[in-house]
């Protein structure tokens, strides 16, 4: 399966793009900042999604799960704040990802400006 990262764009579930709308209602892990994401974006995951909350992860462990949850085949939602830029944070989880010859995509969201 694929890890994607993708943005989240200015909040509300029905500002996201089409794409990733279809990327969460088949996400079988999803990384978000829980506290601070939308409801009803969350709500766009299936029920036996494995929701883990980024604000709580340290940079390595979200590592070793989009390792982990790719290695054994499962699609990956990490979702993004804004427009969902890679930053050097990000860069460093896709040359991890990239390393372990794992699919990944980046999925832009709506610009917040």
């Amino acid at each position: 399966m694929t890890i994607h990262f993708v943005g989240a764009g200015p909040g509300p579930a029905d500002l996201l793009t089409v794409r990733a709308t279809r990327m969460l209602g088949s996400a079988d892990v999803l990384i978000a900042a829980l506290a601070t994401t939308d409801p009803d974006v969350i709500a766009l995951c299936r029920e036996d999604v494995a929701a883990l909350d980024l604000q709580q992860l340290a940079s390595e462990q979200v590592e070793q799960v989009l390792l982990a949850a790719g290695t054994m085949g499962h699609a990956v939602v990490l979702l993004l704040p804004g427009a969902g830029s890679l930053e050097e944070r990000e860069r460093v989880w896709v040359a991890a990802v990239e390393g372990a010859a794992l699919a990944w995509d980046h999925t832009a969201g709506v610009a917040t400006a």
